[in-house]
């Protein structure tokens, strides 16, 4: 892929990214006091490396490390691990209790 169709795909990834983000965002925003005020200490702590671990899950697709023609594969094993993370941490929080 060259030319016009790598700068289309560049610009709707950067497109998608915003918007999803944006979302994210105000999402995040408008639960923050309900977070705050309501949770405890373990369900804090889990939100914010659950935070954590999905901004390192996308700088690891902006990064391309989860193409099949990345060299360094410690390196790929070890974001595997981060995807894997979030995954549990998001099941952990979402989780309905009653």
């Amino acid at each position: 892929m060259k030319g016009p169709k790598v700068i289309f795909v560049l610009i709707f990834t950067i497109l998608l990214l915003a918007i999803y983000y944006s979302i994210f965002l105000g999402s995040f925003l408008l639960h923050i006091r309900h977070i705050v005020t309501s949770t405890n200490f373990i369900s804090k702590t889990l939100i914010f490396i659950e935070l954590v671990t999905h901004i390192l899950v996308i700088a690891g697709i902006c990064g391309g490390i989860y193409s099949e023609k990345f060299l360094n594969g410690g390196v790929q094993v070890f974001f595997i691990g981060i995807v894997n993370l979030h995954v549990y941490f998001t099941v952990w929080l979402m989780w309905p209790i009653q």
